[in-house]
């Protein structure tokens, strides 16, 4: 127990590096610390690959190093910018991740709406677009990923905008 004061006594208080993260006090009290939004912020120079002048950039294990939430500053081409879901281990791909039977959500978020998300894209590779494995929409700021593994070498991506959502089959 800790404090003098029957409303500041502590029947357990569970502390990370001296901050109190919850605690319940002797007169019934709990409080629970608040732990602030997580996120990244990814900006790439360059587009990982384009597919009819269409920037797609690879958001992997790389990009998400706070949490599944990200913030992207990306330069659109012609016709736009596209994520690109990498399936390959290492570095950036996501297999060394998922497990078969297990999911990863990922909530993708435009910095401004100057540079919107049109496209969805996977590569196996990490560094280059599958054949006939893109999907396009109407150009949004927001767009959420489901990625299921569903064996060894197969994926299922559902996304999910304001006005869309859809499932590319790997």
């Amino acid at each position: 127990l800790s404090g003098t004061a029957s409303t500041s006594r502590y029947l357990a208080n569970f502390m990370v590096t001296g901050t109190s993260k919850f605690y319940v006090r002797s007169d019934g009290k709990v409080k629970f610390d608040k732990t602030n939004f997580a996120y990244s912020t990814y900006t790439a120079s360059t587009a990982t690959y384009a597919i009819s002048t269409k920037n797609y950039y690879v958001i992997g294990s790389n990009v998400l190093t706070n949490g599944n939430r990200v913030v992207v500053n990306l330069t659109a081409g012609s016709s736009g910018i596209g994520i690109a879901i990498p399936l390959n281990s290492g570095s950036t791909g996501l297999s060394d991740y998922i497990a078969v039977g297990e999911s990863l959500t990922m909530n993708i978020f435009s910095s401004t709406a100057a540079n919107t998300i049109s496209g969805i894209s996977y590569t196996t590779n990490g560094t280059s677009p599958d054949a006939g494995n893109n999907s396009t929409f109407t150009a949004t700021t927001s767009l959420t990923v489901n990625v299921i593994r569903t064996a060894s070498s197969s994926y299922l991506i559902y996304y999910d905008t304001p006005s869309v959502s859809g499932i590319i089959t790997v």
